[in-house]
């Protein structure tokens, strides 16, 4: 159990080995008929794999069903590494998973041998026993807590992204050059633009308010961060790192680059800790016209960061 891992499924091979796993237990082991556990539905889901000395020992599918509600399904642990924690790890795993993609409910269809287990973890039943293919089983749901998480923003959280942004770019009033300062800074137009042009919102979160956000854009061969805010109230509680960090996870560039105002020394600061290095001036000019569409005035007035994986 010393080199358990339990991840998210990322890869088409690890979606595979994922897939043998549940052939194993509920085809072989439990009867059940190919089409009812392959239904379709594995290349629109999530996917948690466990492994146990890089060998794959169990899985679990995540369906998202709406923004705020997730089921989770085909949960499989191989037998002969049952009883050893690997099934609790892989639906704590999955709650953390289901959690950071905004859920707030998760649900599942628990065969009945197994309801015990999914109480220990918080689960509570609901309705009555019913049969899916020919195994008993019950329903059951659990309530996530939303204290304090890191998850991806929804078109409903527009507003809430607008007003971080405003509240805390007033940081840069005075700092900046005048003619570079906007009231409001970002527009609600602005930010429609910068989402449609692929900027991927994530937002820090506690007890249902949003705290900070952070934008993550994929510009031909690099990955950019873009917009790092936190509400000021709140800043320097390490926020904005487990933002940029999380970013940065998702990269799969061998640089990731960051623009911002060269008077800005707080915000230059933050990044060189995290390991980002300021470019040459010519560099940085370089850079900025060709991934970011910003208008010459601000090229001007601004520097690029560069991090090298």
């Amino acid at each position: 159990m010393n080199d358990l891992i339990v991840k998210e499924v990322d890869t088409p091979q690890e979606l595979s080995a994922a897939q043998e796993v549940r052939r194993q237990v509920f085809i072989e082991e439990q009867g059940i008929k190919r089409e009812e556990e392959f239904d379709g539905l594995d290349q629109n889901s999530g996917h948690v794999i466990a492994y146990d000395n890089n060998v794959p020992v169990g899985t679990a599918r995540i369906r998202y069903k709406n923004d705020v509600s997730a089921k989770l399904e085909r949960i499989a642990v191989l037998k002969s590494y049952r009883g050893q924690g690997i099934g609790k790890e892989i639906v704590k795993t999955s709650l953390k998973l289901a959690q950071t993609k905004g859920a707030s409910e998760v649900t599942l269809d628990a065969q009945q041998s197994a309801v015990g287990f999914y109480e220990k973890l918080g689960f509570q039943q609901e309705g009555e026993p019913f049969e899916e293919a020919g195994i008993p089983h019950i329903a059951m749901s659990k309530k996530l807590l939303k204290a304090r998480m890191l998850r991806s923003l929804l078109p409903s959280d527009f507003d809430v992204i607008l007003e971080v942004i405003n509240n805390a770019a007033r940081a840069y009033k005075d700092i900046i050059p005048d003619d570079r300062w906007k009231e409001p800074y970002m527009s609600a137009e602005g930010l429609k633009e910068e989402i449609e042009a692929g900027v991927r919102f994530f937002g820090w979160e506690e007890s249902d308010r949003l705290l900070g956000v952070a934008g993550i854009q994929f510009v031909k061969d690099t990955t950019l961060i873009r917009h790092t805010y936190v509400l000021t109230k709140w800043q320097r509680r390490g926020i904005g790192s487990r933002l940029l960090e999380y970013l940065m996870s998702l990269a799969k560039t061998p640089e990731i680059l960051v623009g911002t105002w060269a008077d800005a020394t707080w915000a230059i600061r933050f990044y060189e800790k995290h390991s980002f290095k300021l470019v040459s001036p010519e560099e940085k000019d370089r850079l900025l016209r060709t991934y970011w569409n910003i208008p010459g005035r601000q090229v001007e007035t601004s520097v690029v960061l560069k991090f090298t994986k």
